[in-house]
């Protein structure tokens, strides 16, 4: 599962939180654990949780 921080990484396309995960994984992620709370909870929104399912989906982290 992806952290708030990282996410907010992913879509911003960089950032300390994203780094940190880079550093420390071995293999890159192309599938993570993206919980609707995260859009219920309002830390990003339907268009943001598209966008990284597309970024996941064709990048990987």
């Amino acid at each position: 599962m992806l952290s708030p921080l990282e996410i907010k990484d992913l879509l911003s396309g960089g950032g300390a939180a994203l780094d940190l995960f880079r550093q420390k994984s071995t293999q890159a992620i192309y599938a993570a654990n993206l919980s609707a709370s995260l859009v219920e909870r309002e830390l990003i929104d339907d268009s943001q949780m598209m966008r990284l399912i597309e970024l996941l989906r064709t990048d990987g982290v």
